[in-house]
């Protein structure tokens, strides 16, 4: 039987038990529980509500080398499920485990309510940083929608600041293919909360692609959404009523002069405007003197 090794030290730091019985536990002071045990992987129970939805397979076996030289240094949190235990944070030391074959694994005990376990798993995760902010998102959200907690609330338990439990829910506002590249890694929940600031899901995901396809700075992206609402809004001022919406329609999902503008834009250093009149186009190119213009004029030759 291969049992899951200890790291160097551990006896020293925590009280482990062997295939002790757990009904002492019960007596203690759970939150902040100093007890260890080792116990059988079969009496593990996954779950199905955690907060870590995606496993990287690189960082997967980066720890699973760790566990095999150093031993499991960190316990997994459960909570005790009938005769079973169910993971309240550690489902990838886990996962490791299993991959392994190894038989044990330490665990930690906590006698928790539902609310209590997300708050647990939320603040351990958010701790090691094993989260992504979707689902760290996704979890804020619970909290508040299902078990009626304040931000206020959260942000004090989790020693967080207000403002970034509502910028984390605010994610949850953005259409799933956005959410998707946040938990990839692949765009930073910066500039995804600046999507927010387009009305239309389809344009957000739009600027995603191009964000990302360019690896644009926040600052590019700024730029490009602000080109994207002023050229939006470039109407007639003799337009009005139905035409007016007519227009603004057209222009506004006119993408492939919105790319023209940002791409000369981003060449020229200025900001370039590229304009619909009723019998003709035009592109305007700001410059500020002389030598500005000198300038755009070199980078045009």
């Amino acid at each position: 039987m291969k049992t899951a090794a200890l790291g160097k030290g551990l006896q020293s730091l925590f009280s482990i038990q062997n295939d002790a019985p757990l009904k002492d536990y019960e007596t203690d002071e759970m939150y902040n529980i100093d007890k260890v045990y080792i116990i059988s992987t079969n009496q593990i129970i996954s779950n199905e509500n955690r907060l870590r939805k995606n496993f990287n397979e690189e960082k997967m076996e980066e720890l699973k080398q760790s566990i095999l030289k150093h031993g499991l240094l960190v316990p997994i949190l459960v909570k005790q499920n009938g005769d079973n235990y169910q993971i309240i944070s550690g489902e990838r030391r886990y996962r490791a485990i299993k991959e392994l074959n190894l038989d044990t694994i330490l665990v930690r005990i906590l006698n928790l309510g539902q609310e209590e376990t997300i708050e647990v798993a939320l603040t351990d995760n958010m701790q090691r940083e094993d989260l992504n902010y979707i689902e760290i998102a996704e979890a804020l959200t619970i909290l508040v929608q299902k078990y009626k907690l304040t931000q206020e609330t959260i942000a004090e338990a989790l020693s967080i600041h207000r403002s970034s439990v509502s910028n984390f829910m605010r994610l949850m506002e953005l259409p799933e293919k956005v959410k998707e590249k946040i938990r990839e890694n692949k765009l930073s929940p910066t500039a995804a909360r600046m999507l927010l600031t387009i009305q239309n899901e389809e344009e957000q995901i739009i600027a995603m692609n191009e964000c990302i396809k360019n690896n644009w700075t926040i600052a590019d992206l700024e730029n490009y959404i602000k080109t994207c609402k002023k050229y939006a809004n470039n109407l007639d001022d003799n337009d009005s009523g139905d035409n007016k919406v007519k227009k603004k329609k057209t222009l506004s999902k006119n993408q492939f002069y919105q790319d023209i503008e940002t791409h000369l834009g981003n060449k020229f250093k200025t900001k370039v405007t590229l304009k619909q009149l009723k019998d003709k186009c035009k592109i305007e190119i700001e410059y500020y003197d002389d030598e500005d213009l000198k300038r755009i004029l070199g980078a045009i030759q």
